[in-house]
Order: C-alpha cells, then structure tokens, then sequence
C-alpha cells in the first residue's frame, strides 16, 4: 500500500475546501493529489484529542482497501515541523511498484537498492547515447518530416542535469556539497515515484533508506550518463594521434 498521512485541521472550512487547501500551504504535491477526494480517501478522525485529516491517497488510480486511522495495526512517524504525520500499514508496508507514478510520466534510467534490498529507478536526462527524456514531434504537413521537442513537463530535470554536469566537471580541487546533492538524489527519485522528503524519512524508518552519501552521489551521475560519458572520452584519447 502507499502511505498515508495524517494533516491538521485548521479552520471550520468544509472538509474537501479545507484538506486541499492545507495540501497546497503544505507543499505536498509528491502525493500526487490535486483534490479530494477524487485522488484520495478522506476521513476527519480523532488523534490524542486533536482534529486530523487522514488522507489516504489512491494507489494506481484505484481506492486503498482500507482508510481509517488504526494506531495498533499503523507505524506513525513522530509530527514534522508543520504537524503532519506519515505513516504505513504494519503488515503491508509501502514498496516501489506501490508508489509508481502512472506510466506516461516514468523515465527511464538506473536502479539502485535500497537499505532492504529493494529496486528503485532515476532518470537519464543528459546522455551522449540516447534521448532519455520524453519527446512530443510535430510534423511538417508539407514534407512529413517530424520535428522532435522535449516534453516541456521535464524542462525542470534537463535545467537540473546541466546544474549536475557543472558540478561533476568543476574544478577538482573545488570541495564537493554532499547535502546539494542528496538534495537533487531527492528530486530524482520523486520523478517516477509519489517520495518526497516524508516518504524517504519513513522509509528510512522502515528500515530501507534510500539515500545516503554513495547513493546521492551514484544518481547524479546517473542522472548524465557519467560512466558512459567518461568511457567515451576515454576512447577519444586512445583514438588520438598525439597520445
């Protein structure tokens, strides 16, 4: 299953009006939900005597089984700064195929293992190989020929890659910035996935971190086609007369 969340009520505003605006103020759309409850179940509950909202998101398009809030059969993490709390079923805990976004948004790219063993995929937007991004072609009503343009959806991803290549191909004595990196490793990952920085949190907590200093740094470079770059210069210099 996904995860779920449970978000503070504020306001006597009507339940749909209120959630989504409180989705909005708290910068959750990883959830993938733009309104409820078309996107998702949900329910006001009680929690420690607080007013909450448990927004159960729906998986691959289709209603969770189960939407009430169950501490005894849930793991809750701990409040975050703006009072919300993520949390999974206890015997049905949320694995990547559960939180892959639809299959007209995926890139492809390389996977890496979390601390459970388990495969998730980031994207190639930079290679010298291939076109790794989404492409929409127009074409020419006169000579049929096609006109590729990147899908505009992913401009945000080919803008990061060149951010990434600049900082792979700095200066070497220039000292590196592991937490921008594992910033960007965040962002990758939320490309084909519903994981922003909660989820990778209770993912953590569930014993299958994500991202740490290896990780971040392996996705990066994935994310331009590091090695196959570096192989291709290699063979340039061996190809060169004057080496």
């Amino acid at each position: 299953m996904r995860f779920i969340y449970l978000i503070p009520k504020i306001g006597n505003a009507t339940l749909v009006g209120d959630i989504s605006k409180r989705l909005t103020e708290l910068n959750m759309h990883d959830l993938g939900v733009d309104e409820v409850p078309r996107d998702a179940a949900c329910n006001e509950v009680n929690v420690d005597g607080k007013a909450m909202f448990l927004l159960v998101p729906h998986q691959h398009g289709q209603p969770q089984p189960e939407f009430t809030y169950q501490p005894d059969k849930q793991t809750w993490l701990d409040p975050d700064d703006a009072g919300v709390q993520i949390g999974y079923w206890n015997d049905d805990t949320p694995k990547p195929d559960d939180l892959l976004r639809p299959q007209t948004e995926l890139v492809d790219g390389y996977s890496f293992l979390d601390d459970g063993g388990r495969a998730w995929t980031t994207p190639v937007a930079k290679s010298p190989s291939r076109q790794p991004l989404p492409v929409n072609y127009q074409f020419n009503p006169l000579t049929n020929s096609p006109r590729g343009e990147r899908k505009p959806a992913f401009d945000w991803l080919w803008t990061l890659s060149g951010d990434v290549w600049n900082y792979w191909n700095a200066d070497k004595d220039k000292a590196g910035d592991p937490l921008w990196l594992a910033d960007v490793a965040r962002q990758l990952i939320g490309v084909n996935y519903y994981v922003g920085a909660r989820e990778l949190n209770a993912l953590a907590h569930m014993g299958c971190a994500l991202v740490d200093d290896v990780r971040a740094a392996a996705m990066t470079q994935a994310l331009i086609d590091l090695d196959i770059v570096e192989e291709a210069e290699n063979d340039t210099k061996k190809k060169s007369p004057h080496e």
